[in-house]
């Protein structure tokens, strides 16, 4: 996870916000594996505690999953085809514990977190270790909207 604006928090006192980046995922030579999935991470409390809405070229799913202890959970996941190397825009709304996940601008899903204190802390742009993805304009903005 690389942290936009380490020590800055977003959804504190449940103030709504928004987070968005361009992302492209390499599709990389059969020889060195299949990875291509891109995500924007947000309620980071540290590196084992987030929240990640993640897009995987490969699977062609969109998820959220609640990360705990180091521990995946399912949250939602749909079917949204991407391709590789073409550049998509991933987004997040958040109200509260209301979370509207976007896709190329689209609002795919939305669901209700379980505590709405999951989405507080800080947002960030995340990346399989193996996968060769690049981002670019990635915003976060709070809105005053309710």
């Amino acid at each position: 996870v690389l942290q936009l604006g380490p020590g800055t928090g977003y959804g504190l006192d449940g103030q709504a916000f928004s987070v968005s980046t361009q992302y492209f995922e390499e599709r990389p030579p059969r020889e060195q594996g299949t990875e291509m999935d891109a995500g924007i991470a947000f309620g980071i409390r540290d590196s084992e505690n987030f929240l990640l809405l993640e897009q995987s070229a490969l699977h062609d799913v969109l998820r959220l999953d609640e990360y705990v202890h180091g521990r995946r959970r399912d949250v939602r996941e749909i079917l949204a085809r991407t391709h590789g190397d073409e550049w998509h825009t991933l987004g997040v709304r958040v109200d509260g514990a209301h979370v509207t996940a976007l896709l190329d601008a689209q609002p795919m899903f939305e669901t209700d977190l379980d505590d709405a204190q999951l989405a507080q802390g800080g947002v960030g742009v995340w990346a399989r270790a193996a996968a060769a993805t690049c981002f670019s304009d990635a915003q976060a903005e709070v809105s005053d909207a309710r």
